[in-house]
């Protein structure tokens, strides 16, 4: 079905979009619709939206942990669908821009229409703004000067494999005994003390925590994970508090890779330290989202030149069949000269992605090697038309590589032990400014 709103739009501009729903389904399924706009779809990253339900574990009321099982394991906990009033500001699925959409209107009478593809929901409101840019971090530091924002005092433990609300049932505990001091530990039982991994990996994915803060203050928020998944690469989280990003760098929060448990304050990775959070007095939320940060820009550069090299490759296809003859005068400069220009700009273009992805992480790695070779072939083929024939199954060999790239890179899997806030770290940050 099709459903369509009339809007009046009182002067012509950009204005992001927010739907306020509830999930009217308790399937497993996620929520997805067809965005339109005066019968058109504004744009292909538009075209589908997904909308999360919100999961919800069944805790023992006792100990607000798991059910035992005979042997006193813990048990995983039985994932049910929350129907509740959540709000999506219409953004990219796979996270490759941080920021919500913006949609072009005229001045005047306009329709919204959605049409529905999957799951059922219930709508309560459209709402059209104006999208303001987030604060930059600096910007923050300068608010909390201003108005002499002091350190919190609360120390707020939460057990990361305890969250209140998630948006898949697949998002579930596990157990890890990579760690003795992982929390809590057995010797002989399974106790499900961490949460994510593969379980937790996917773009806009999320996981939700309530918390109460006694102490109006500044806090930093540290955490105990592990991501040893992406070999000299770090993964990516976006961070909302009571449903608002804080400030813009926490759309790019960023996870090292190493082989052992961290410990570490969010950050994006800057010279600045760990990020400092004002909390009011009272309960809030904390949500942490799969997001590809700054990844984002990387991966879907190399999925643009994936798609121009694998063109280049069945250009070549018509021209020598899939079994070339490398001895034979094909012609290729004379024949196809776009297509080795493309080869060459690819080449060009993986190079600069590789030493961007170097730049970012501070040393080379398996990802940046897989890119260096793809990118060295191209050059060898487009520099040289006598080395296409002898190399197109090689190349052909690289493309899949390089989509096998794509899809690890997008994997972004990390695992929390517990997330901590406190006011007893980087003290010095807001008294600087």
């Amino acid at each position: 079905g099709k459903v369509s709103w009339p809007v009046s739009i009182p002067k012509t501009g950009l204005y992001a979009m927010e739907i306020e729903y509830c999930s009217a389904s308790t399937k497993t399924n996620s929520i997805e619709r067809m965005l339109y706009i005066n019968d058109k779809v504004p744009f292909k990253e538009a075209r589908y939206l997904n909308l999360t339900k919100t999961w919800e574990h069944d805790y023992d009321e006792e100990t607000g942990r798991f059910e035992l099982d005979a042997t006193g394991s813990e048990l995983r906990p039985v994932t049910e669908v929350v129907q509740k009033w959540s709000k999506y500001a219409i953004a990219d699925a796979g996270t490759y821009y941080a920021n919500p959409f913006e949609f072009y209107f005229e001045k005047g009478e306009n329709t919204i229409s959605l049409e529905g593809v999957r799951e059922d929901i219930i709508i309560s409101a459209i709402r059209l703004y104006p999208y303001e840019d987030l604060p930059s971090y600096a910007d923050k530091l300068e608010e909390y000067a201003k108005k002499g924002y002091t350190e919190g005092t609360d120390v707020i433990h939460l057990d990361a494999e305890l969250p209140a609300y998630v948006s898949e049932y697949t998002i579930y505990p596990i157990y890890d005994r990579t760690s003795a001091i992982t929390e809590p530990q057995h010797a002989t039982k399974i106790m499900r003390n961490t949460i994510g991994s593969e379980k937790w990996q996917t773009t806009g994915q999320w996981i939700e925590y309530n918390f109460h803060v006694e102490n109006a203050g500044l806090y930093t928020i540290n955490l105990r994970f592990k991501q040893s998944e992406l070999s000299g690469l770090y993964v990516s989280r976006r961070l909302t508090i009571d449903g608002k990003v804080p400030f813009e760098e926490c759309n790019y929060l960023r996870f090292d890779y190493n082989t052992d448990w961290q410990v570490g304050p969010l950050t994006d990775g800057g010279d600045h330290g760990g990020f400092l959070f004002y909390l009011e007095p009272g309960d809030h939320t904390l949500r942490l989202e799969v997001s590809l940060g700054d990844m984002g820009d990387i991966v879907r550069r190399v999925s643009e030149s994936l798609s121009n090299i694998n063109d280049s490759y069945l250009q070549i296809m018509k021209l020598t069949g899939a079994d070339p003859d490398e001895y034979r005068d094909y012609g290729f400069e004379r024949l196809m000269p776009n297509t080795i220009r493309t080869m060459l700009i690819e080449s060009r273009n993986l190079y600069k992605v590789s030493d961007y992805i170097t730049e970012l992480c501070g040393s080379k790695g398996s990802q940046t090697a897989t890119l260096d070779k793809v990118a060295f072939l191209l050059q060898r083929m487009g520099g040289d038309e006598d080395e296409i024939a002898p190399n197109l199954t090689n190349l052909k060999t690289y493309i899949g590589t390089l989509g096998t790239w794509l899809n690890s890179s997008k994997q972004q899997g990390v695992i929390l032990d517990y997330i901590v806030a406190s006011g007893m770290a980087n003290r010095a940050l807001c008294t600087q400014r």
